[in-house]
C-alpha cells in the first residue's frame, strides 16, 4: 500500500486519531479505492527484491489492512518473488509487544530465518 492509503485507513479505522473506527470493512475498502493510490509506494522496491521475504500480518490490524497487501503481494510471488505471507487473525499491528499480540509471532519469525540461514558444514 501507498503511504496515503495507509494513512487514511488508519484514519478510517480509528487506529489514529479520535475518530473513526465505525465503519464497516466494506466501507472502508471503498473509501480506499476512491481515494486512490498517492504517497510512497513500495512497490518498485518490492519488484527490485532479489532476497526471501517474510510478512506477518495481524488480522486485527488497524493501521495495516492485511488483505489488500497480502493480495499485492501474492501477485509479485506469481512473478516470482520468494515472499512467505502469513495472517495471525486476532493480532493487530503489534504482533510481538502491543496488544492485541500473538504468541505464534515470534517462533514464525524465528522458524523462517532458521529455514533461511544455509550455515557452512563442516
Amino acid at each position: 500500500m501507498t503511504q496515503d492509503e495507509e494513512k487514511l485507513y488508519s484514519l478510517l479505522t480509528g487506529e489514529e486519531g479520535e475518530a473513526g473506527g465505525v465503519l464497516s470493512k466494506q466501507a472502508i475498502a471503498y473509501r480506499l479505492k476512491q481515494a486512490g493510490a498517492s504517497g510512497y509506494d513500495p512497490r518498485p522496491s518490492l519488484d527490485r527484491m532479489t532476497t526471501p521475504g517474510l510478512w506477518l500480518y495481524g488480522g486485527a490490524d488497524r493501521s495495516i489492512p492485511a488483505d489488500r497487501s497480502i493480495a499485492i503481494l501474492n501477485a509479485l510471488k506469481q512473478q516470482g518473488k520468494d515472499f512467505t505471507v502469513a495472517v495471525l487473525p486476532g493480532a493487530g499491528h503489534g504482533l510481538l509487544n502491543v496488544p492485541p499480540s500473538d504468541p505464534r509471532a515470534l517462533p514464525m519469525v524465528v522458524d523462517w530465518i532458521s529455514s533461511q540461514v544455509h550455515a557452512p558444514t563442516g
